[in-house]
C-alpha cells in the first residue's frame, strides 16, 4: 500500500491532519488513471462548499469532493452537483469524486463530471480483505441505500462530536431508531451511559453500534475479493465509457 499525506478541512477547523495509509478503495483511483507505480500525494477532503478556494491555494495535489451519499461522516450536498462545482472552484487541481459510487457507471459519470478519479468505500466493505466483522459484511450485503440514515446519534452516544453540518451515514438499526429525533435526550443519556455504550461487545455491533455504509450499499450483493472488485470496476467503467457515448450520439 502507498502512503498518502491526508488533510481534512471541516467547518470548525483550519488544521491539516496527519498521515493515513491508502485504503483499498483508493487503489481504484490509481488504476483508473493508469498509475501503476507508487505515488505520494497531498490531498484534502472537502464537504460541501467549505475550503475549496483555500485548498487550491494551500498547495494540495488532490481534492476529494465527497457527496452526502457516502458512508461515514459527510455533508449534505449530493455528489452529482458537488463534484462539478468543486472541479470548477479548484481547477487546475485534480478532483477525486466520492459518495454513492460503486460500479462502472458511477465511475464513468464521475469522470464526465470532471473528476480525475474516484474514492470508493462502501463497495469494499464486503470484501474478504476488509477488516470489519462477518456480521458487518452480511448487514451491508443485505442492505440497500434506503436502509441508510444520516444521523448524529452514534457520535453523541460515543462522545465523539463532529462540527456542525457533518453527520454520519450508517445503516439504520435498533439504536438509531430508538434515538432518532431525540438528540437532546440522547446527550443527557450519554453523560450517564456513554462508557457503557462504548464498551458494548461484538454481540451488540449490528443492533446498537454504527454500521457505517453509504447509499451504494444497493450495489453490494456478496462477499468477494478486493482484486475481483477492482477488476470488475475498471472493466465496467471502460465498457461504459466506450459504448455509451456511441449509443447516445449514434442518431445525432
Amino acid at each position: 500500500m502507498q502512503e498518502v499525506r491526508y488533510a481534512s478541512m471541516l467547518k470548525s477547523s483550519n488544521v491539516f491532519y496527519g498521515w493515513i495509509v491508502v485504503s483499498i478503495s483508493t487503489l481504484v483511483f490509481a488504476i483508473v488513471r493508469g498509475v501503476n507505480d507508487a505515488f505520494s500525494v497531498f490531498f484534502v477532503a472537502l464537504l460541501e462548499e467549505f475550503g475549496w478556494s483555500r485548498a487550491a491555494v494551500a498547495g494540495v495535489d488532490v481534492v476529494t469532493a465527497q457527496g452526502t451519499e457516502a458512508g461515514g461522516h459527510t455533508g449534505l450536498v449530493s455528489t452529482l452537483p458537488l463534484v462539478p462545482a468543486v472541479v470548477d472552484a479548484v481547477a487546475p487541481v485534480p478532483v477525486i469524486a466520492a459518495g454513492g459510487i460503486a460500479d462502472g457507471r458511477g465511475i464513468a459519470a464521475a469522470l464526465m463530471l470532471g473528476a480525475e478519479g474516484v474514492w470508493i468505500g462502501t463497495r469494499f466493505l464486503a470484501t474478504r480483505e476488509c477488516g470489519v466483522s462477518d456480521a458487518y459484511k452480511a448487514r451491508v450485503v443485505a442492505a440497500t441505500g434506503d436502509d441508510t440514515v444520516l444521523t448524529d446519534v452514534f457520535d453523541i452516544a460515543g462522545g465523539m462530536p463532529w462540527p456542525d453540518g457533518v453527520s454520519g451515514r450508517a445503516i439504520r438499526n435498533r439504536f438509531s431508531e430508538r434515538w432518532e429525533r431525540r438528540e437532546e435526550e440522547l446527550r443527557t443519556w450519554a453523560i450517564e451511559h456513554g462508557d457503557e455504550y462504548r464498551s458494548l461487545g461484538p454481540d451488540a455491533e449490528i443492533a446498537e453500534k454504527a454500521v457505517w455504509a453509504g447509499e451504494a450499499a444497493s450495489f453490494v450483493t456478496g462477499v468477494e475479493s478486493a482484486a475481483d472488485v477492482v477488476r470488475g470496476l475498471v472493466a465496467d467503467a471502460a465498457g461504459v465509457l466506450t459504448a455509451r457515448p456511441q449509443a447516445v450520439l449514434r442518431d445525432r
